[in-house]
């Protein structure tokens, strides 16, 4: 119970984020003034997070229904025994796309590099920011 209402409360913050993570790939076609670490970091965060979504809303929520109707008796059917296995398959694939995001977000901190960035006006920044 704990974790659904949670789980409600961070999915407010989602189109916040979806939206920044949009900002940020479209900035980096549109020719904002960042490093090519940077560029590579909101490019990448953006289809990660694209195909987390639709691995959730295609793959896992459906599996996650066949696997509690399964659960609730001794059910030991290999039809049942298959999807409990695609849904740890799909966790773990889940779990490694998130550890992807976390690298993105590495990336993007380490291409904030004061040296190569330039605001977009041209004008120089100053030195002691």
């Amino acid at each position: 119970m704990f974790l659904k209402v949670c789980m409600t409360v961070l999915l407010f913050g989602l189109p916040i984020a979806l939206w920044k993570m949009a900002f940020g790939f479209y900035g980096a076609f549109r020719g904002h003034q960042a490093s090519v670490m940077r560029h590579l970091g909101d490019v990448g965060q953006f289809c990660t997070i694209c195909v987390i979504l639709s691995s959730v809303f295609t793959y896992l929520i459906p599996l996650v229904a066949h696997v509690k109707n399964c659960s609730g008796e001794k059910n030991t059917s290999a039809n049942c025994l298959n999807q409990a296995y695609g849904l740890k398959t799909m966790q773990q694939y889940l779990l490694v796309l998130n550890l992807l995001m976390l690298a993105w977000d590495i990336l993007r901190f380490a291409g904030n590099s004061r040296d190569e960035a330039r605001p977009p006006s041209g004008k120089e920044v100053p030195k002691h920011l």
